[in-house]
């Protein structure tokens, strides 16, 4: 079995995934929602690893089953 397909789905998939992290986490720094994500001191730089993590795991793991998926139905087509 050729594992380049499944490997380049996982690349895609952390990338995407990366992307929809980056701006929804940038999004809401920017919006600051009850100030969590910054004050007069700073940046929280917790809060913003949080936030960046518990959208890039849902993202990444959707992305990956779906390359997966297309992955071995490639596979099967040949």
């Amino acid at each position: 079995m050729d594992l380049k397909p499944l490997a380049i789905g996982l690349g895609v998939a952390a990338t995407v995934a990366a992307a929809v992290a980056s701006v929804a986490t940038f999004v809401d720094w920017r919006r600051n929602p009850g100030g969590i994500f910054r004050s007069d001191v700073g940046t929280n730089g917790l809060v913003v690893w949080e936030t960046w993590i518990s959208w890039f795991w849902p993202v990444f793991l959707f992305v990956a089953v779906v390359a997966a998926a297309v992955a071995v139905w490639r596979t099967m087509r040949r």
